[in-house]
């Protein structure tokens, strides 16, 4: 099943639970719920070039032409929103609130390990920080769930930012004519 499909399952999500042994110490059990890592690894393939400013689509570069060139401000308005509306939550706390060994990783930080370092193992910082995390149960659980749900939140962004585009193209046509 596809990211876009998987990720709009209403049990979309994450359980945790766990037991007391006899000796005191507990037994975890957890399961994410959601896109598999397949189809997680498939859109982030994609997806990374609406983040990263050495793609021409990213969105730094799109917010550059609207900048740039003489859209109707409506337009640019609608751009702006839906753009800062993503860096706001990607710069708010994780989407779970976590704290973990005494830091709370804003959506930005997830989105950055789980692709940098746990996709792409790209950065060998991420890539320990994305190990330690997946370490301990309760955090792997959280942290799963919180990066689908930002990436699940960009997808809708896009998707705004795409229509905006086809009527900012269609307006920029017009004034051709």
């Amino acid at each position: 099943m596809s990211f876009v499909k998987a990720v709009t399952l209403p049990n979309t999500g994450f359980s945790l639970s766990g037991k007391r042994q006899e000796d005191g110490k507990f037994t975890i059990h957890s399961e994410v719920r959601g896109p598999s890592v397949e189809a997680i690894k498939a859109f982030v393939l994609t997806f990374r070039f609406f983040i990263q400013d050495n793609e021409t689509i990213s969105l730094r570069k799109i917010a550059n032409l609207y900048e740039a060139t003489n859209i109707d401000p409506i337009q640019k308005a609608y751009f702006d929103s839906t753009r800062d509306n993503i860096n706001n939550m990607l710069d708010s706390s994780n989407c779970m609130n976590l704290t973990y060994n005494g830091l709370t990783p804003t959506n930005r930080e997830v989105m950055i390990v789980f692709i940098y370092g746990g996709l792409a193992h790209a950065n060998p910082e991420k890539y320990q920080q994305y190990k330690e995390w997946m370490n301990f149960p309760p955090a792997a659980v959280v942290l799963q769930t919180c990066f689908t749900m930002i990436l699940g939140h960009i997808l809708g962004k896009l998707a705004n930012i795409a229509e905006i585009n086809k009527m900012t193209i269609a307006l920029l046509t017009e004034r051709r004519t």
